[in-house]
């Protein structure tokens, strides 16, 4: 209102609405962009001796450590942990693939974040050793090296409403609780319990715990703020609430706390899915991925950038259209769809895929949505390619007959 000369909220109020740029201004002075290198640098060294080792253990060549870092503002924390995945990953000759996704809502700190220079002053948060291992000097900069950049993604993130990551092994969310009210923490702690894995680790700021709601987190260090995920009788995930996308400032709605029960019923329904049905996806009319199943991972494949949620995007590029195809099929006609095999690499192979794309029945006034089915066969794409030798041997009426059925699949 200084700034703007505004001498009544309702003046104030009249210049949001019609001016831009001033909504957008005001909600970065809210954002606080303050970090630093190893912040606390005695709860790090409990993150070392704790957890950091723990990542590792039973992992090799094709195993992948995930790591989130929501609300990492200018990088600073996502890096410091990358830091420790590298030194860990070395000190094993680890071979496995780490992947940190640093998520914000301050658009100008992640372009910091993602160029990676920041002033002479970080020679105060760390050794020599680590400062000529990972990072460049570069006139009055440091600026991370490769390695390290290569191991970080940045995005655009609203813990409170969009998706979360999923099956990671840590989370460091630090001084990020303490401006949130009560229910909204619990929200945010629902939220954590459902992206990591059993057994995952929680590392908050000194202010902050994650007692609330009860059960779901087990305190290891409660100094250091260093919890660990506590498996659910049958491993029930309560799900977090999510809304739409965030795309600029959007006033975040009232949300009632919800009953957290826990059925038998439902627990045997969801193992045995999970065990015997084919990996899956729900998506919304947007194609969102509002859900996943544990074992559908190996299908999705980002390309590199802004990370985004739209299953199109997300899914092995070998997929990407044919699932855009039965999705449209799906949302536009309202009917199921069954793809034709479709030659996707898993460790240098090509194996066959096929997709199933089935329109959800749900409450009318409910935003629609639709499940994807991935079928996966063993044979590799030389067994496939018989079928083009079989076709020359047909008859002159049966190889129309086929190319028909084909022509009728890839429509």
């Amino acid at each position: 209102m200084q700034v703007q000369r505004a001498t009544t909220m309702a003046d104030y109020l009249a210049i949001l609405r019609d001016n831009a740029q001033e909504a957008q201004a005001l909600f970065a002075d809210l954002l606080i962009s303050v970090t630093t290198f190893f912040r606390d640098s005695d709860a790090f060294g409990r993150l070392v001796a704790l957890v950091i080792p723990a990542l590792f253990e039973d992992k090799g060549a094709g195993d992948v450590i995930r790591v989130w870092v929501p609300g990492c503002a200018t990088g600073e924390e996502a890096y410091s942990i990358g830091i420790l995945l590298l030194e860990e990953a070395g000190r094993h000759d680890m071979r496995c693939e780490l992947q940190i996704f640093a998520s914000d809502l301050d658009d100008a700190a992640l372009t910091i974040g993602r160029d990676g220079r920041y002033s002479l002053a970080i020679e105060a948060d760390m050794s020599d050793e680590r400062l000529k291992r990972f990072f460049t000097r570069e006139s009055d900069q440091y600026r991370v090296t490769r390695e390290l950049r290569d191991i970080v993604l940045f995005a655009k993130h609203n813990l409170l409403k969009d998706p979360p990551f999923s099956r990671l092994g840590l989370i460091s969310c630090r001084n990020v609780l303490i401006y949130l009210d009560r229910e909204v923490q619990q929200q945010v702690c629902t939220t954590f319990y459902f992206a990591l894995k059993p057994n995952g680790y929680l590392f908050l700021g000194s202010s902050e715990n994650a007692d609330s709601p009860v059960g779901m987190f087990r305190p290891i260090d409660r100094e250091a703020r260093i919890y660990l995920r506590i498996s659910l009788p049958g491993d029930v995930r309560p799900m977090p609430r999510v809304g739409p996308p965030s795309i600029g400032v959007e006033p975040l709605p009232v949300r009632a706390p919800a009953p957290f029960r826990v059925r038998r019923e439902d627990t045997l329904h969801r193992e045995a899915l999970e065990r015997l049905a084919p990996p899956s996806a729900i998506v919304d009319e947007s194609y969102r991925v509002t859900h996943l199943s544990e074992s559908a991972g190996r299908y999705l494949q980002p390309s590199g950038g802004v990370l985004v949620n739209d299953i199109t995007e997300l899914a092995r590029e070998e997929l990407r259209f044919d699932l855009r195809a039965a999705l449209y099929r799906a949302f536009g006609h309202n009917e199921p769809g069954l793809s034709g095999p479709i030659a996707v690499r898993f460790n240098g192979a090509p194996r066959r895929v096929y997709l199933q794309t089935k329109p959800l029945i749900a409450d009318p006034s409910a935003a629609r949505a639709a499940i994807v089915f991935f079928f996966f066969e063993g044979d590799t794409l030389g067994e496939m390619s018989a079928t083009s030798v079989d076709l020359e041997k047909q008859s002159p009426n049966e190889q129309i007959q086929q190319l028909q059925q084909e022509l009728q699949s890839a429509q």
